[in-house]
C-alpha cells in the first residue's frame, strides 16, 4: 500500500507551463466572476492519479503548502468576487515569462516578479489559503487548452460550484464553461494527492490502473 501512494504521488507527466498574461482591461467588480455559477454538478473525479514531478518538488520545499487543511468553512457568495479580485490582482502582479517544464528543471514559484501558469495558480492558492480559505477548497488541476498546451490552474470549490482562476483571464469561471480538457486536480482529501478528472483524466486513469495491475 505504502508503494501504492508513493507511485500517486510521483509523475513522468510534464508540459504544464503556459505564460500568457490577460488582456490589460480594467473589468469592473462584476465582471470578475462569471455568473450563474452551477452548484449541482463538481468536476467528476474517477480515483487517484499521478501527480506532477514539478508538484512533488514544489511540496518538498513549501511544505505548509501541501498540508490538508482543518478548516469547515462554507464560502459564501461573497467569497466569488474576493476570488475576482485576487486573480485579477496575481494575474497583474506577475510578469509572464517562459521557463523550463521540464520535470527536474521546472521550479514552482509563490509571488515572483515574472513566472509562468504554475507561479500564477500556486500564488493565487497561497494568498487565498491567508484570506482563510480552507485548503480543501482550493485545488490545483492541470488542463489542456484548445491548442494543445498543457497549463495549470487553479480551482475553488465554492457553495455556487467549482469556479475556475487562470492566467488567461480576469474573469473567474465555472469549470463547465471553459474550454479546457480536464487531466488530474489535487483532491479535496488531501493535497499531496492527485485525482483523475475530465474525459482525458479517465483515458490516462485507465492507463494507470493497467500499469499499476502489472506490478501486482
Amino acid at each position: 500500500m505504502r508503494h501504492h501512494f508513493l507511485a500517486v504521488f510521483l509523475s513522468f507527466a510534464a508540459g504544464v507551463g503556459s505564460v500568457q498574461a490577460s488582456p490589460d482591461i480594467q473589468p469592473t467588480v462584476a465582471a470578475l466572476v462569471s455568473p450563474q455559477p452551477d452548484a449541482s454538478e463538481q468536476i467528476k473525479a474517477y480515483g487517484f492519479t499521478l501527480a506532477p514531478l514539478s508538484f512533488v518538488k514544489f511540496c518538498m520545499s513549501h511544505g505548509e503548502e501541501c498540508k490538508p487543511g482543518e478548516s469547515n468553512i462554507e464560502p459564501d457568495t461573497l467569497s466569488l468576487v474576493q476570488l475576482g479580485v485576487i486573480n485579477r490582482e496575481v494575474n497583474r502582479a506577475i510578469a509572464p515569462q517562459r521557463k523550463p517544464t521540464e520535470p527536474l528543471r521546472a521550479n514552482w514559484t509563490i509571488a515572483p516578479s515574472a513566472g509562468d501558469c504554475n507561479d500564477y495558480a500556486v500564488t493565487k492558492r497561497h494568498r487565498l489559503i491567508a484570506a482563510g480559505w480552507p485548503s480543501q477548497r482550493l485545488l490545483l488541476a492541470v488542463v489542456i487548452t484548445p491548442t494543445g498546451q498543457g497549463h495549470l490552474v487553479l480551482v475553488a470549490r465554492t457553495a455556487q460550484g467549482d469556479m475556475v482562476l487562470d492566467n488567461l483571464s480576469d474573469t473567474v469561471k465555472p469549470w463547465q464553461k471553459t474550454s479546457f480538457e480536464w487531466v488530474s486536480m489535487q483532491s479535496p482529501d488531501n493535497p499531496r494527492f492527485w485525482i483523475a478528472v475530465g474525459e482525458r483524466g479517465r483515458q490516462r486513469q485507465q492507463k494507470f490502473e493497467a500499469m499499476a495491475a502489472n506490478f501486482n
